[in-house]
């Protein structure tokens, strides 16, 4: 189970009627104590958990005189939690989960997806009963009827790249939302809807310096709690603000290695500023290459990482990097959600202009909510982009990148009390004039230069447009079936219409986005093929 390699249980309750798989990636007391499923027999509790509590400790102490701890886990610290509070004991939590509880004497199960959404956790109501967990087709494998595939998942995949976070693409099955909880029945029937959101908490801003230094406060807390259990730091840094920030705080409490992509021609200047921050700071830095060689080899081993299908070209890169990174270890910190955090993406007016969409947004596509619920002021495009992309786009990829992998990717920007603050300050201050980001591009102002600070975002590039075109898109064709073009073609500019094999390189490159959706559809579509029939 690529989810966690360290160990793998299976547990069954004494009724029959809940099981429970567990594929463990062994970081906090990695000892066998803490295997999953875990148990407290004298509550009649057992969890399955994947993801990381990051402020286990601290919680580990105030329960001391009311539980005695027999391990030093943070799934013992969250079932412990819940035992002594229930779902109010979990509101105390912070960091990246989803878990199920099952509760033997009051005979109901416990799904629960932390406030900020980083994790996935699915339910699947198949064949009269409930399947839930973290990857879907892993779920769809063990029910006793293969589920049929979400037809209108399918358009909404094409338009945006990613299956809608408010379905999945399998009927009869979708994601809980951020902070949801759903108390299940022996029968798998829902008993109760509940949440597991934090209090609110109503900050008082003074100037803005102050408020300023506050914020670096609580991103150095952030960052110091994903340093917990982690011996060899390793960091991701593009050159860009977002990743810089996280180095440059990093460096000020540890040593640690950075990676980058590497150059594939001498204009694609990311690894030049990459390898510039890297000295400033004075941290390592290792470039990570491409097999330009062979691309469809690297592509398809990317496509099987995934679970539903992304169609972001940005997954390819981000798993190349994730996969170098496990030569250092178990944990990888990186800069991910900065630009949705921090409002970094188009102009200031973007954000806050109610007029200003971009395109035509559903209700579902501007209420869903990350963390706190987004601020009135934010524009129908801005809490589309905060919101329901960051966690059909933004946390699917970094969370099939990096679980797939047997890598644990630490956000310090995602954390809700970030959230919570951010999302109270007036939008003045989280942008600098008509710069995006310039809340937080200030905290670079004293040690870099204004030409890095503001130079132009680029994120991680990967010209693969260019580079597979060199080689006339070798094996590119072969990766999409004709089954797939059976629905991919509905949705695909007329030029693609036909057989793969006729697609021309000119057409490839016109169209490469439109492919790469196309391509990781037919992969998504072998892998659902391949599920156990009914």
């Amino acid at each position: 189970m690529r989810r966690g390699s360290d160990s793998q249980h299976y547990w069954r309750s004494v009724s029959g009627a809940v099981e429970l798989i567990q594929a463990r990636l062994a970081i906090v007391d990695p000892f066998a104590r803490s295997d999953q499923p875990f148990k407290l027999p004298e509550y009649g509790l057992t969890v399955a958990f994947n993801g990381e509590v990051y402020n286990y400790e601290e919680i580990r102490l105030s329960l001391q005189t009311k539980h005695s701890f027999q391990t030093q886990s943070d799934t013992e610290v969250l079932l412990a939690s819940y035992a002594q509070g229930g779902i109010e004991g979990i509101k105390d939590l912070r960091g990246m989960f989803s878990f199920a509880i099952v509760d033997e004497r009051n005979q109901e199960t416990v799904l629960v997806r932390d406030p900020v959404g980083k994790k996935p956790l699915y339910v699947g109501f198949w064949s009269g009963g409930a399947w839930f967990g973290s990857t879907l087709l892993a779920m769809a494998a063990s029910a006793p009827t293969k589920p049929l595939i979400n037809q209108s998942a399918i358009a909404h995949y094409f338009k945006r790249g990613f299956i809608s976070p408010a379905t999945s693409v399998l009927e009869g099955a979708r994601p809980l939302r951020p902070g949801e909880v759903l108390v299940l029945d022996p029968l798998g029937k829902i008993k109760r809807k509940d949440h597991c959101r934090p209090k609110s908490i109503v900050y008082s801003f003074g100037d803005f310096e102050k408020t300023k230094s506050e914020l670096l406060v609580q991103l150095d807390k952030a960052v110091e709690l994903r340093l917990h259990n982690n011996p060899n730091p390793v960091t991701l840094l593009s050159g860009g603000i977002d990743s810089t920030i996280i180095a440059s705080r990093l460096g000020q409490k540890t040593k640690f290695k950075a990676l980058t992509l590497k150059s594939w021609t001498g204009w694609d200047s990311d690894e030049w500023y990459a390898r510039y921050a890297a000295r400033k700071i004075g941290c390592p830095l290792q470039p990570v290459a491409l097999n330009y060689k062979d691309l469809a080899s690297d592509v398809k081993w990317c496509a099987d990482l995934q679970d539903e299908p992304l169609g972001m070209i940005s997954f390819f890169p981000l798993c190349l990097l994730l996969r170098a990174a496990k030569e250092h270890g178990k944990m990888l910190l990186t800069g991910e959600g900065g630009d949705e955090v921090f409002l970094g993406y188009g102009k200031p007016t973007d954000w806050t202009d109610p007029e200003f969409e971009k395109d035509d947004y559903t209700e579902e596509e501007v209420s869903h909510w990350v963390g706190p619920d987004n601020p009135a002021w934010m524009s129908p495009w801005g809490r589309f982009t905060a919101g329901f992309s960051m966690l059909g786009h933004i946390f699917a990829k970094a969370d099939r990148a990096s679980a797939e992998q047997g890598v644990e990717l630490r956000s310090p920007f995602l954390s809700y009390d970030h959230f919570s603050f951010l999302k109270q300050l007036p939008p003045n201050w989280i942008f600098d004039g008509d710069k995006p980001k310039g809340l937080l591009k200030s905290y670079l102002k004293d040690s870099f230069p204004d030409w890095y600070i503001n130079r132009r975002k680029m994120g991680f590039p990967l010209r693969i447009r260019y580079a597979w075109g060199i080689r006339l898109y070798s094996g590119l064709r072969e990766l999409v079936s004709e089954k797939s073009m059976e629905v991919s073609a509905a949705y695909l500019p007329k030029v693609l219409c036909q057989t793969p094999q006729k697609w021309s390189s000119f057409a490839i490159f016109r169209n490469f986005p439109e492919v790469w959706k196309a391509l990781m559809w037919s992969q998504f579509q072998d892998r659902y093929d391949s599920l156990p029939q009914s």
